[in-house]
C-alpha cells in the first residue's frame, strides 16, 4: 500500500515494530468515540514518545477465546490506525524494502529513520494487519477488543 508522504515522518520495518510494541509496558486506555451514531471503541497505547490509536467496532470474541473471529470492518469514513512518535507519523514498512530504502541512514534507538521520501518509493503495511498485530502482541495482558476494560489505568 502506498500513501502520500507530504512532510517529515518516521519509518520502521516490521520486525522492528513487532519488537517496539512487545517490549515493554504501555499506558492503556479504551474510550468510546461519541462522534458516531453507532459503538466506535479507541484504544490508546502511549510509552514515551509513541503513541498508538486504534478503532474497532463494539466488543467481538476476545483474542483469548479460541473461537475469535476477524475484527468487524470498519466504515470508510473512521481510519483503522494512528501511529506516531515524537508527535510525527510513524509508518511501518516491510523488512526487506525498509533495508532497500534506508540503508546506511542513521536510526534512532528503536530502528526508526526520520525521512521525507516520495510516497511512490515508500511501501506500508495495510492498518488491518499491523491493528491485529497490536490486538495479539501489545503486552499488559489486556483485551484490546474489550470496550469493557475501559481505563485499564484508573
Amino acid at each position: 500500500m502506498l500513501r502520500q508522504c507530504m512532510s517529515k515522518v518516521y519509518c520502521i520495518s516490521y520486525s522492528d515494530f513487532g519488537a517496539l510494541i512487545t517490549d515493554g509496558e504501555f499506558d492503556i486506555s479504551i474510550v468510546r468515540l461519541d462522534e458516531f451514531d453507532y459503538p466506535v471503541y479507541e484504544d490508546v497505547l502511549l510509552r514515551g514518545k509513541l503513541h498508538v490509536k486504534r478503532r474497532f467496532l463494539n466488543r467481538i470474541n476476545s483474542v483469548f477465546d479460541e473461537d475469535a473471529q476477524y475484527e468487524a470492518e470498519l466504515p470508510s469514513e473512521i481510519k483503522r490506525l494512528e501511529l506516531s512518535y515524537d508527535g510525527l507519523e510513524l509508518y511501518v514498512i516491510p523488512g526487506l524494502d525498509f533495508n532497500r530504502l534506508f540503508e546506511g541512514q542513521m536510526l534512532n534507538e528503536y530502528g526508526m529513520v526520520l525521512t521525507d521520501l516520495p510516497s511512490e518509493r515508500l511501501p506500508f503495511y495495510d492498518d488491518e494487519t499491523l491493528s491485529e498485530d497490536i490486538v495479539m502482541l501489545c503486552p499488559n495482558g489486556v483485551d484490546l477488543n474489550d470496550p469493557l476494560n475501559g481505563d485499564i489505568n484508573e
